[in-house]
């Protein structure tokens, strides 16, 4: 199955370090990044994974050579970066994606071959209850928030892929104190959907 989405594009890349202060501080000084939006977050559970535990993770997002960084530290708990730390060591995670239908994306990847690591589960009870170890994906993508944030894997090649919906923008608002634009290249869909003023 070949899978052509001229929609999707490019937004960070993720990396898992152990410090993500000194490694901030490191990329300001050898590629320029000017600023950092830096916020802590927290990694909930989700029901399929029966090793995970709630997650803490300490974020920074800095953009240079048109190109946005996410620096992400484990504080607490275990989750798929803190297995991938473990197993790798620090460096590249993760390529986020930006994506105009979330979980027509997940389709297509899953049909593909990928595997579902994470994903915003809807804030309903409902969800959560029908969902365990062993789900399938497609049990999973019914009950997923289908414009928020998902993380895939492949089998293959080592990468996972973040893929952000539409509302993921508006997490973005919150985190970069109201100015995006400065650290996160938009996609064209995205401004043509007017989510997104002039930088």
């Amino acid at each position: 199955m070949t899978v052509t989405n001229p929609d999707w594009a490019p937004f960070h890349v993720g990396l898992v370090v152990r410090d993500v202060n000194a490694v901030a501080d490191a990329y300001e000084r050898t590629l320029g990044v000017p600023a950092w939006a830096r916020y802590e977050v927290a990694f909930p559970v989700v029901p399929w994974d029966a090793g995970a535990t709630a997650s803490r993770l300490a974020v920074a997002l800095g953009k240079a050579a048109g190109t946005t960084f996410k620096l992400i530290q484990m504080l607490e708990g275990d989750c798929v970066q803190s297995r991938w730390l473990a197993e790798h060591g620090e460096g590249v995670h993760h390529l986020g994606l930006w994506v105009p239908d979330l979980r027509q994306a997940m389709q297509s990847m899953v049909g593909g071959g990928a595997i579902i690591e994470w994903a915003t589960i809807r804030p309903d009870g409902d969800s959560v209850v029908h969902l365990r170890p062993g789900s399938t994906a497609a049990e999973i993508l019914p009950a997923m928030q289908a414009d928020r944030m998902a993380y895939l894997g492949l089998p293959i090649g080592g990468l996972t892929f973040e893929l952000c919906g539409k509302a993921h923008y508006d997490v973005m608002l919150q985190r970069t104190g109201g100015d995006p634009n400065a650290i996160v290249t938009p996609p064209p869909w995205l401004l043509e959907l007017g989510w997104i003023g002039p930088g």
